[in-house]
Parts: structure tokens; C-alpha cells; sequence
């Protein structure tokens, strides 16, 4: 069965991390030596995917990986056993482990899973028991890959993302527990991901925050536009489509090189091209796949949209951004405008380029923004 040419909805294998292998080769580095790292930036610019492989990398030269996703954690119990059982996986294979134990301590359980366990049996039956409190089981929890990796001799690269939403689900004074029970970790490296910039650089470099200074901020690289149309060239001439150079330069222009978007934009080409059985990818080809992207990207950058207010400000800020226009040129008070624009930057929908200039981090919504309101 064929893999979708241009993978979408997923983190990407190592061969579609267009241009930024190298940046993968840096992060395995740092992680592998021991030194924690901060990754921040908006969402769908392949954070993720990134993390992603150099965790694969990690785990294929023998080191323990863990993966929290804190996005989906419901409260602080659940950020508890997922950090047990992503732990206990390097271990058993398992990954529900915790859940194993619970059926073996009621004589139900897979004997093989209690031999890998064994030597961390008095840690693991009081999760499995829920003697414990909560704020015992996390405070337990976030020791144990010390422990583990203490236990097995082994390094244990634990990452984090979207981090800045723990307290979300947890408590005010979550980071300050994590911080306490990560500084004295020193088999340890941790890795923290996080979509909201603004929040994640305040982290991690303001003195009045539990994690200032804990892990270096690590720029993550924009994709080279010479990546992307070779990339684009090559994916689509291994399925006997031609495109030329001018047209795949078209392409990335388009979408600013935005990974997703670039991507999204590849496949919509390419389904009009097998569709009609067609052997290249020209001009109205591109033009038709850009509205059809536009309009599977609508509902996203209309709730973006919604995120930021309905104020006649806000729209106005937009429009002149997006229209390359001076914000502050505008009738609206100047502090007014400077919140406007101070919320884009904390969103990641705009980035700071110099003084009094900014840019769209997402072409495409860029221009969403321009048809919207006419601008």
C-alpha cells in the first residue's frame, strides 16, 4: 500500500524533515550530553516532528525516551501515570505497565511484566494500590526517572510538549515541584516544547519564573526555500509528475515556506494532477490547489481568528500588517495599538522582524486576513 506523498495530520519521518536535519544532529547532541533544551514556536512548524526524531535517534543509541504530551492531560493524577508509564515503557515494552501491575497484584497479571519490574516492586505497588496521595504519587513520579535511570544505568531523555499548559490542568505551583525535582536529576536531560512563545521564552528566562535558566532556548530553524523546491521536485517526480523550478518557487512563495501549509499545499496539487492523470503541475494547477488549501485551512484561521476578539481594532491591526502598512499610522490610540499587536506576538501569529516592523508567521493566514476583510 502507497504512503501519502506529502504527510499531513502526523509527525513526518526522518526523510520529509525537509532542510533541518542538521538541526536534528544539534538537538541529539545537546540532549545526549546532558544539556536541557527549550523548542518554542507556533503550532504545525514541525516542533514536534523534530522532537520527534531526535527522541528515535535517542532510544537507537541505547538511551531511555519519554514523551509527554501535556496537551492531552486531564488533571494532575493523569500527568502522574503518564509520566510512570512512559518511564516503566522503556523497561517492559508496555504502555500501559501500571495497568499490568494493577491486574498482577489481584493474581491476574502477566508474570514477565513483574520480572522486568521486580527491583522497583515497593515504587510501583503504591501507584498500583492508590495508598498514596495525589500530591505523593506526582512528587514520586517526577523522581522516577532518576531512579530508573539510575537503576539501569542508562541516560533517560524526557520531553515535554506543549509545557506551558501544565499548570492549565495541575496547579499555579506545579513548575516549582517540577523544577525542585528536576535540578537534582543528573541522568537526566529534558526536552520542553511549547506553542505559545511569548509564555514558554517568560519560562524559562525570567528570574521570577521555577524554570529560569533550567534549559537553553533553541531556536527552530525555518525550512531554506532551495530545500523545499528540490524536496517538491523529487517527491513529485517519484510519482512521474514534473514540476518546474519557477512553479515550485511559486509554491513556497505562496506559503512562506510554513511547513504544514507547504505540505498541505503539495498534496492538494498532487491530488488534482492524479485525479486528471496529468504528468505536470502547471500554473492554474498551483492556482486551483491554493484555493482548495485556503479553504480546508478556513475553519483553523477562523478560530484563530475568533481567539483574538471582534474589536474594530483588532481588525484594523490585521489589515495594515497584513497589508504591509504602519500600525501606529492609524487613527487608534498608540497603547491600544501596541496591546493589538503585543497579543498577535504572545499568539504567534505575528513575529517581531525590527523596530516597528512585524511579519506573519503564516503566509497563508496572512492572506485569508486580506480576502476576509478586504484589506
Amino acid at each position: 500500500m502507497r504512503s501519502t506523498l506529502f504527510p499531513l495530520g502526523h509527525p513526518v519521518p526522518e526523510e520529509d524533515l525537509v532542510g533541518r536535519l542538521s538541526f536534528v544532529d544539534a538537538l541529539v547532541s545537546r540532549l545526549e550530553e546532558g544539556s536541557s533544551t527549550m523548542l518554542a514556536g507556533p503550532r504545525r512548524i514541525g516542533k514536534t516532528s523534530l522532537a520527534k526524531e531526535a527522541l528515535r535517534r535517542l532510544k537507537e543509541k541505547g538511551h531511555y525516551t519519554v514523551w509527554i504530551d501535556c496537551f492531552a492531560i486531564r488533571d494532575k493524577e493523569h500527568l502522574t501515570e503518564k509520566i510512570m508509564e512512559a518511564c516503566l515503557a522503556n523497561r517492559t515494552g508496555m504502555p500501559k505497565t501500571l495497568a499490568a501491575v494493577r491486574e498482577r497484584i489481584r493474581q491476574l497479571g502477566p508474570i514477565p511484566v513483574s520480572l522486568k519490574l521486580q527491583d522497583f516492586e515497593m515504587d510501583i505497588s503504591l501507584f498500583a494500590n492508590r495508598k498514596a496521595t495525589p500530591d505523593e504519587l506526582l512528587d514520586q513520579a517526577l523522581e522516577f526517572p532518576q531512579k530508573l535511570a539510575e537503576r539501569d544505568n542508562r541516560r533517560i531523555i524526557i520531553a515535554f510538549d506543549e509545557f506551558q499548559d501544565v499548570p492549565i490542568v495541575a496547579e499555579n505551583t506545579i513548575f516549582k515541584r517540577m523544577r525542585a525535582a528536576f535540578q537534582e536529576q543528573s541522568r537526566a536531560t529534558f526536552l520542553f516544547l511549547g506553542s505559545k512563545e511569548s509564555m514558554m521564552q517568560t519560562l524559562f528566562s525570567s528570574s521570577r519564573e521555577a524554570f529560569y535558566r533550567f534549559a537553553v532556548p533553541l531556536p527552530v530553524p525555518s525550512v531554506p526555500s532551495d530545500s523545499w523546491i528540490q524536496y517538491i521536485q523529487q517527491k513529485f517526480a517519484s510519482r512521474k509528475v514534473h514540476v518546474d523550478t519557477s512553479i515550485a518557487r511559486e509554491l513556497v512563495e505562496l506559503t512562506g515556506g510554513h511547513p504544514y501549509d507547504t505540505m498541505l499545499l503539495c498534496n492538494e496539487a498532487y491530488q488534482l494532477v492524479a485525479v486528471d492523470r496529468r504528468d505536470v503541475v502547471t500554473l492554474p494547477v498551483l492556482q486551483q490547489a491554493y484555493d482548495q488549501a485556503q479553504t480546508i485551512l478556513e475553519p483553523a484561521f477562523t478560530e484563530i481568528l475568533g481567539g483574538l476578539g471582534r474589536s474594530a481594532l483588532m481588525r484594523d491591526v490585521l489589515c495594515k500588517l497584513a497589508t504591509d502598512q504602519q500600525p501606529y499610522k492609524s487613527k487608534q490610540h498608540s497603547n491600544a495599538v501596541a496591546r493589538s499587536i503585543s497579543k498577535l506576538e504572545e499568539k504567534g501569529i505575528i513575529e517581531k522582524v525590527t523596530r516597528g516592523q512585524y511579519r506573519f508567521t503564516e503566509s497563508m493566514f496572512k492572506d485569508f486576513i486580506i480576502r476576509l476583510f478586504a484589506c
